[in-house]
Parts: C-alpha cells; structure tokens; sequence
C-alpha cells in the first residue's frame, strides 16, 4: 500500500499538535554567536582577551512567567593558553602550552530583573537578568611537540598513573561545570529577540590545561608512559641557556594566585524566534 508524503506529514503534524499546544507559551529557540576563554594557570591570573576563540550554541528559553525562565544550553568553544606569554620569568621558563575544544550541555535558570511582559508583542523593553545552572562538558587539552599534535591527558605529565605517585590519577575528560553569569535580551519583532549575554564556567578539575600540582621525576613518567611523555612533563629545557631544567621532582608546576579550580567563559549574543501563543493551525498540502 503507497502512502503519500502528505499524509504522514499531517498525521505527524496532527500528533505533535497537542503536545506544541501545552507548551508552546513562552518558548524561544535559537542561537548564540560569540567568543569562548579560558582562566588558569596559563592565563596569567586573568583573562587574556587575545586567547579568545570562536563559540557558538544552540539555546531554547522557556518562560516560566515575567520573572523566571529556563533555558537550555548545548555549545561549543574553544580554549588555549602558552606560558610564552606569561608575565613572570618563572612561568616563562616553564614553557607549557596547550589548547582545547570544549562542548558543553548545561541547564540554566534565568532571573529577569524587571518583569518581561513576554505574551504581548508591543513590550520593547531591554531585560537585564541573571543565570545560575548546572552542566556537564568534555574537554582534551592538547599541544605541539616539535610540530606534531599531542593529547596530554594519556601521558600522565605529573606522574598520573604511577605506582611511584600512586596519589595521583588521571583526570577525566568530562567534568561537572556551573555557569553563572548576566545577560540583557530584548524583544525587536512579533517574533524575535536578541540579546548579549556574557557567563563563567565554574569546574570540577584543575586540569583544563593539563597542570593542576607538582612536577614529577621524568624518568618515572618515561618509564610508564615513554619519552615524549617525560619531554612534555618538563618542557624548561627548551628554552633554558645553559641546557639544563629549570624545575625538579616536587617543585610546584601550577602556579597559580587564587587556588581555586580552572574555569572558562563563555560570551556573546543570543538570537531567538518566539513561538507563537496559539492558534496553530493544520498546514494545507
């Protein structure tokens, strides 16, 4: 028996009536374009704008009333720090570099801080608000040894994965993330709003760049992991004058300011269309 195309697009359609009926007030779908960063050890205890990367996510609000919403966040960034530009000899002569995507799949909660009057279509009204959510995100920091690239987390660069630093283990490359952060959105058609929205992503790990304690003695990393292990466990012979490390077994390889664990951010403008309220009707074919 042939079936047309028409009919099932309208049993479809028919099907999922009630279900976009239920839930379409207050539902927005759309896109965030902007720029992902990174704050840890090799971004010199702040944010260096000119490690900033492309990101961009697929976003859908769903308006809870003139106060509240909640969003869904599903994106992609990219982070990367280089001691070469560090600003104290110390981390200068540490010479770590790395970089890495990053998708994240977060739910958030939105605050509206004036009343967003979102059922009328004449509201025109710039809306500041706050979020708060909870996510998770998967990471792989990487890097060049002599032009070639290299995933860090396999070779254990601070002994992960020894008997001699059995304390240690390697860290996993999906984590918890929180993002917090502000935005302002703003209504400029029947069925669009755009916004700015900039937001930190608080983490599990200490290990977005692969450094998060103490050097280990290259020779136990070499003999677990091999030896372009041990050259990325302690990369100061490249750049030392003399041909010797600049660092032994214990010296601290995260140098931070604030202990605390590594975090990104993530910023830029939002783009969403508006459904609409009702009165959906069955399409003609």
């Amino acid at each position: 028996m042939r079936i047309s195309l028409s009919r099932v697009l309208t049993v479809l359609y028919l099907s999922f009536l009630p279900l976009a009926a239920a839930f379409s007030q207050g539902i927005e779908v759309g896109l965030f374009l902007g720029g992902s960063n990174y704050f840890g050890d090799l971004s010199n205890d702040g944010v260096m704008l000119d490690k900033t990367h492309p990101a961009a996510a697929i976003i859908a609000r769903y308006n809870l009333g003139e106060k509240w919403a909640a969003k869904g966040f599903v994106g992609y960034g990219q982070i990367s720090g280089d001691d070469k530009n560090a600003n104290t000899a110390v981390k200068k002569s540490r010479n770590l570099s790395f970089y890495s995507n990053v998708i994240e799949v977060s739910a958030q909660l939105e605050y509206n801080l004036i009343r967003n009057n979102y059922r009328y279509t004449q509201t025109r009204k710039v809306i500041p608000y706050l979020f708060a959510g909870i996510g998770i995100f998967n990471y792989n920091p990487k890097t060049k040894l002599m032009g070639e690239e290299v995933e860090l987390m396999p070779l254990g660069t601070e002994g992960q994965g020894t008997t001699t630093y059995n304390d240690r283990q390697k860290y996993a490359l999906t984590q918890i993330c929180i993002p917090l952060g502000i935005g302002f959105k703003k209504r400029i058609g029947k069925r669009v709003s755009i916004g700015l929205e900039l937001g930190t992503r608080y983490t599990y790990t200490n290990y977005l760049d692969d450094i998060g304690s103490t050097y280990a003695d290259p020779r136990v990393v070499e003999r677990a992991s091999g030896k372009k292990a041990a050259l990325l466990s302690d990369r100061s012979l490249e750049t030392s004058p003399d041909g010797r490390t600049v660092f032994v077994d214990g010296d601290k390889r995260s140098i931070k300011k604030f202990n605390i664990n590594d975090m990104y951010l993530m910023g830029g403008f939002t783009f969403t269309y508006i459904f609409p309220n009702a009165g959906m009707r069955c399409p003609k074919f």
